[in-house]
């Protein structure tokens, strides 16, 4: 027999010759994969106890025409006193364009003895092979501890606070949550986390504080654990008055006795602070200068430059209903210095601040002009509007025909404590009587405008005789015939 080789389009095919009769084998050549990668074990459990089945198996991938052979290196792979203490499976998965070769280890009742490392590779082929290492433990166990600290303090308003605890235990417990000793709801703000033992709160609020308690349990080995955590909720200062000020503007009256109050909430109870500055004469509108002047009850003791005369500065404590506010007066024995006073509310967690105006004038309502001027045809008429200084800035007259009369025909004065504008009608005529209209506004809010009227009333004159019907008139215009 003389066997010859050739290739036909990758075919290989064997001729013979037997007993002068010509004989052909086709064989189709077929090449081993050499690629292969992506080894890794999957595992039931990598911690067990004494007496557990562990369960590991090795995946490797390879392609069409690989073949992988998977072995296991580990502490009892050869024991003699326990033979049949494991079980190696090998499997083969063909899929397309991927191979995996599978390899399965199986020990059932474990023991000390087979905790450490297990290697998978390919038949002694180190360049491909992984590890994992187990853990078996003698008995069950349960131990908890706090993360950092036990008492957790924030601020109201904190967008989410996490509050957890690490725990060391086998097998995993279960864990129930309790507030204040009630089960802890589940909802939108309190989110529980049960693999890593953490409760979520969303949008921290007061109301949120109190011992949060995590009961750990392992029913079936008998293990119980409890862990208390405290939060505790501090709240910025939050003074009430600001709500319902409004930015409005009250004037006092000179010389009088006034309170300024402001109250409080927060947590920790917040205490309050008192300060002063005053009006600067150049500033029509008083605004804020950082100058302030602050007050205590050490200042009452002495009287303070361009301050007003303050008789006491008390605080106490309200409770309305769940709420504890403090109230804070601050007493002013006479009032003659307009400025800007300022109580402000602290605590450990923050500030906060109200201003309030405090306009000092001898204007009773904001604003006074005389209803009726009574004069003499032929003499001078003065009628007078007067505003209170800061709460108003700008004044004018206008005629009965509504017609804003021209400041030349005015007469302007600013004191301490008001403004004032005089219309001076020069000879007056029956054409001059009516009603006239003064109107006081704010520069700065033009909506608040208060209004005022005067009715002008010409008397005829007789000659070499006065009317002295209205007595106070008559001294007005004797004042003013003698002037």
């Amino acid at each position: 027999m003389r066997p010859s080789y050739q290739f036909y389009s990758s075919m290989l095919q064997c001729i013979a010759e037997v007993n002068g009769k010509i004989h052909r084998s086709l064989y189709l050549p077929q090449r081993l994969e050499i690629k292969r990668g992506n080894i890794s074990i999957r595992y039931n459990q990598k911690r067990l106890l004494m007496g557990d089945t562990l369960f590991l198996q090795c995946v490797a991938e390879t392609t069409f025409n690989g073949r992988i052979k998977l072995d296991w290196v580990f502490n009892r792979q050869d024991s003699k006193t326990t033979p049949r203490c494991c079980e190696v499976k090998r499997n083969l998965y063909q899929g397309s364009p991927v191979y995996k070769s599978y390899s399965n280890l199986t020990i059932w009742n474990i023991t000390m003895e087979d905790k450490g490392l297990y290697i998978c590779q390919e038949n002694n082929n180190t360049a491909l092979q992984a590890n994992i290492t187990i853990t078996v433990y003698k008995k069950s166990f349960l131990n908890v501890r706090c993360k950092r600290r036990c008492i957790y303090e924030v601020t109201a308003g904190q967008r989410m606070l996490k509050i957890g605890v690490r725990v060391d235990a086998f097998p995993r417990p279960n864990v129930t949550w309790f507030k204040d000793g009630k089960p802890l709801p589940v909802n939108h703000t309190f989110q529980l986390d049960t693999l890593n033992y953490r409760l979520k709160i969303l949008e921290v609020n007061v109301k949120y504080a109190g011992n949060y308690t995590f009961a750990l349990s392992n029913t079936k080995h008998g293990l119980y654990k409890n862990i208390t955590v405290q939060l505790i909720v501090n709240e910025k200062p939050k003074i009430y008055e600001k709500d319902t000020d409004l930015k409005t503007n009250n004037a006092v009256f000179l010389g009088s006795e006034n309170t300024l109050r402001c109250t409080a909430s927060g947590l920790p109870s917040p205490s309050f602070m008192w300060a002063w500055e005053p009006c600067s004469q150049t500033d029509e509108f008083c605004r804020e200068r950082g100058k302030r002047i602050y007050l205590s009850k050490e200042t009452l003791k002495s009287d303070l430059p361009l301050s007003n005369r303050i008789l006491s500065i008390e605080e106490m404590v309200l409770t309305h209903g769940e709420k504890t506010k403090t109230l804070s007066s601050l007493t002013i024995l006479t009032s003659n210095i307009s400025g800007i006073y300022y109580c402000i509310a602290v605590n450990k967690v923050g500030i906060d601040e109200r201003s309030i105006q405090f306009f000092v004038s001898d204007v009773a309502d904001f604003m006074e002009a005389e209803p009726l001027v009574s004069m003499i045809e032929g003499y001078d008429a003065r009628l007078q509007c007067k505003a209170a200084k800061y709460i108003y800035n700008q004044l004018a007259w206008f005629s009965p025909l509504g017609e804003k009369i021209p400041v030349i025909d005015t007469e302007s004065f600013r004191s301490n404590y008001s403004i004032s504008l005089t219309l001076v009608i020069k000879n007056v005529t029956q054409q001059d009587k009516g009603q006239y209209k003064c109107k006081a506004w704010a520069q700065k809010n033009i909506t608040n405008m208060m209004q005022l009227n005067t009715q002008l009333f010409i008397r005829g004159r007789i000659e070499g005789t006065f009317l002295l019907e209205i007595e106070p008139v008559v001294g007005w215009i004797l004042k003013q015939y003698k002037a």
